[in-house]
């Protein structure tokens, strides 16, 4: 017997959007902490300016990233309208 969430996904054809955008955003939120703690390490072991300076940049883009989809999760969803 399946569960309602089984069903409801092999009905829907795949994981549902909320689950999808929050998957998402966890993978954004860990890369995110992922690279300020490679940046922090680098930063104590004296790493060159210059390699200090492109981890900030990705990190920053990471950030960047992990907001946009924030955003775009915090959108209202329009259901097509069925006549």
């Amino acid at each position: 017997m399946m569960t309602s969430v089984a069903l409801t996904t092999s009905i829907l054809g795949g994981a549902k959007p909320a689950d999808a955008t929050t998957t998402e955003l966890r993978r954004l939120e860990r890369r995110m902490e992922d690279r300020w703690r490679a940046l922090a390490l680098a930063e104590q072991r004296r790493q060159p300016l210059r390699a200090l300076e492109r981890m900030y940049l990705a990190y920053t883009q990471s950030v960047d990233e992990y907001i946009r989809c924030q955003r775009r999760a915090a959108q209202p969803r329009h259901w097509p309208s069925v006549a």
